[in-house]
């Protein structure tokens, strides 16, 4: 749904049809041009000494047209890849969003246990008057726990509604949150595929051709064009003294533009300092590729390690503690806060599992998705616990004009 109902995806899509546009109108020969003369209309003799019309034709020389459609052809090609790496972004912040809510999810289940718990425990009545007031503030504590976990839960809904692109119902999401994290990844596999596949990479060479083919078109430039008017009429100069009748004429004009002092040397030199530093950003990207890996799988590393350890003993640990905790109050051997100290810590630490698993699976989309994101990318509230989860810098948005500038003749 993201990819048929996102609208910054059918802007990437007329940005190629823009562009492909322009490399039509760049090819195009100049139309010709028809005009009317006449000399001297108002004689005493009452009429004109001359009338007739010319035609006037630019030839292009040098291959100028085909040098331009081919440089908007690329531009075309650069949009292709700005499409396509859109749709990584989009993809990407669309998976993010939905891991976020399976996590907002979760969230709200464990706060409507803690609640349950404590209302089912005031309710049995297992505690003496002592504690009583207490409690109540806990219950009150715990019911607006609940209450920020559903305001989290429909604010992330919102953010993966708003990448879809399309209102959806808030319908519960199947809780498959430890699901797709196997295999781990290996940094020197994926660093190895990025440099091979990633879309801004590809970008960046196709600009270096893009480039040279701009830097052929300025060289081309000063060659002179040839512009040729044919005309001809009926003169009527001197044909009533003569005893004769008006004659016909022609004549033709062929014309150039000398390049003497203007030969396009400034723009020339400038199309070669873009192609190298084209050919410059091709390395600055793979390192900046690497870097943003490195962060990413930072992270991810980081994440997985929490993970395995928050599930393998923390959790269990936790457990025991609270399972003991409550037994040993029921036996008189605990006070009541200790018990809900060790339950609080639980559940801290359940929520604190799914935090992590959520935190596990954003770089993990990252690095399979060649590190995109932004396509209407999620946000969140001070205190929530995914708020700014990815921990990356992002990635600027396509560059997506919003008006066309055209010109008769773009080169």
């Amino acid at each position: 749904m993201a990819i048929r109902y996102n609208p910054t995806l059918a802007q990437a899509v007329g940005h190629v049809e823009a562009e492909e546009a322009k490399a039509l109108q760049a090819g195009l020969y100049p139309n010709p041009i028809l005009g009317f003369s006449g000399v001297q209309f108002f004689l005493p003799s009452g009429g004109p000494i001359f009338i007739g019309g010319f035609a006037k034709q630019e030839f292009i020389t040098g291959g100028k047209l085909r040098l331009s459609r081919e440089k908007f052809l690329m531009r075309a090609s650069l949009a292709e890849i700005e499409a396509l790496m859109q749709m990584f972004r989009v993809t990407n912040s669309m998976r993010i969003n939905y891991f976020t809510v399976l996590g907002a999810q979760r969230i709200l289940q464990i706060q409507k246990e803690r609640l349950q718990w404590a209302q089912g425990r005031f309710n049995k009545g297992v505690v003496n008057g002592a504690v009583v007031q207490h409690l109540q503030i806990v219950l009150q504590e715990r019911e607006l726990k609940v209450l920020e976990a559903e305001n989290s839960l429909r604010m992330h809904w919102e953010n993966l509604v708003t990448t879809v692109g399309k209102p959806l119902p808030l319908n519960p999401l199947e809780d498959n949150l430890e699901a797709e994290l196997t295999p781990p990844l290996e940094f020197d596999k994926e660093l190895e595929r990025m440099l091979d596949a990633s879309p801004e990479l590809a970008h960046a060479e196709l600009f270096v051709k893009f480039d040279r083919i701009k830097v052929q078109r300025e060289q081309v430039e000063p060659i002179p064009n040839l512009t040729i008017v044919a005309g001809g009429g009926v003169n009527h100069e001197g044909a009533p003294r003569a005893g004769k009748g008006p004659f016909n004429v022609a004549n033709v004009d062929v014309s150039i533009n000398l390049p003497i002092f203007d030969r396009n040397q400034g723009t020339i030199q400038q199309a070669k300092a873009a192609l190298k530093n084209a050919q410059y950003e091709i390395t600055r990207m793979q390192l900046d590729l690497r870097r943003r890996l490195a962060d990413a799988f930072g992270m991810y590393l980081t994440s997985l390690q929490y993970v395995q350890v928050l599930r393998n003993v923390i959790l269990p640990q936790a457990e025991t503690r609270y399972r003991t905790q409550l037994k040993n109050y029921q036996e008189n051997r605990a006070n009541w806060r200790e018990v809900l100290e060790a339950q609080d810590e639980l559940f801290a630490q359940r929520q604190n599992h799914v935090v992590r698993l959520v935190q596990l699976h954003i770089p993990r989309v990252l690095i399979k998705g060649f590190l995109l994101s932004g396509g209407l990318p999620p946000v969140g509230l001070p205190g929530d616990p995914f708020r700014n989860a990815n921990g990356l810098t992002p990635v600027p948005e396509p560059d997506i004009p919003g008006h066309i500038t055209a010109t008769p003749k773009p080169r």
